[in-house]
């Protein structure tokens, strides 16, 4: 059997996806072949939402967004999980299989697609604290709650919950966060990089919130790096929390969040060396590197 693949050796994930909005469901492929789907799909030109198939040992899925094709996946039986494929030539390999069509909002469908190979992150913060931490940072992404039954998955968007796909579960084991700011060939964003930044910091003020500290280094900063002047509001802090404005770029936020963690450990009497950040470095090397921790004693 021929499977269609690109070339691409990074393993991606089937999300539970949404699913109440069907323009149409299970309809065999015999009737409906999958190129005269495509064609269906590609007459709605504002279309946003994916095209599932699901053969025999092989499943596929396609997503748009406002009439724009993202990118199709394929999952065959045996393997670790999903891969990108290319669209137009997986009909041989569904000929037997089962079509159905589903509407979602165009953010949500963004996310379907760019969180099936977005590099999972292990939360550390409690999971009765998990939702509030998330809304604050305006979080965007897939949220997996693992349980007994399987799982179930959550889709946020600018720090809140969505939609959600899967059943319930009698009970949540363990969770894993899909971060939309980073997938296969994407780098860090503001939003990616304001989260670990938030995760650094609650492990730094375990003993001691670092807000004062910070504040007195921003103060001393702004100079500098505007960004941090406490005037302007562009970068605030409560407790060990930051929010950021969305006007602030990503080439000015980097180096002033680096710089104004560095003042506030100095005040603190603190060094990263001497922190329990070995396990963030190991879970988000990509976004440690990109905040520059890389380069710390």
């Amino acid at each position: 059997m021929t499977t269609s693949l690109t070339s691409s050796s990074i393993w991606g994930r089937w999300l539970a996806l949404p699913a109440a909005q069907a323009v149409f469901r299970d309809l065999p492929a015999r009737f409906l072949p999958w190129e005269v789907a495509l064609a269906e799909v590609e007459a709605r030109p504002s279309f946003s939402g994916y095209l599932e198939a699901v053969a025999e040992n092989l499943s596929a899925r396609a997503f748009w967004r406002d009439g724009r094709q993202l990118g199709a996946q394929l999952y065959a039986s045996g393997e670790p999980g999903s891969r990108p494929a290319h669209l137009q030539q997986l009909g041989p390999d569904l000929a037997d299989g089962h079509l159905s069509l589903y509407v979602l909002e165009p953010e949500l469908s963004y996310l379907a697609h760019v969180c099936s190979f977005a590099e999972p992150e292990t939360p550390l913060t409690p999971p009765q604290l998990l939702e509030a931490e998330l809304a604050s940072r305006g979080f965007s992404g897939v949220l997996r709650q693992h349980g007994p039954e399987g799982h179930r998955d959550l889709f946020w968007y600018g720090g809140r919950e969505r939609d959600r796909g899967g059943s319930d579960l009698s009970q949540i084991t363990r969770i894993d966060l899909f971060p939309a700011g980073e997938s296969t060939g994407g780098g860090v964003d503001a939003t990616r990089l304001l989260a670990f930044w938030n995760s650094v910091l609650a492990l730094s003020g375990r003993n001691e919130p670092l807000e004062r500290f910070w504040r007195a280094a921003a103060l001393d900063l702004a100079d500098d790096h505007p960004a941090l002047d406490p005037f302007a509001g562009e970068i605030s802090i409560q407790g060990n929390t930051l929010s950021v404005s969305s006007d602030v770029p990503l080439e000015e936020l980097a180096p002033a969040l680096l710089a104004a963690y560095r003042g506030a450990l100095n005040r603190a009497g603190l060094r990263t060396a001497d922190l329990e950040l070995g396990a963030l470095r190991e879970q988000q090397p990509l976004v440690w590197r990109a905040a520059g921790l890389d380069t710390e004693a």
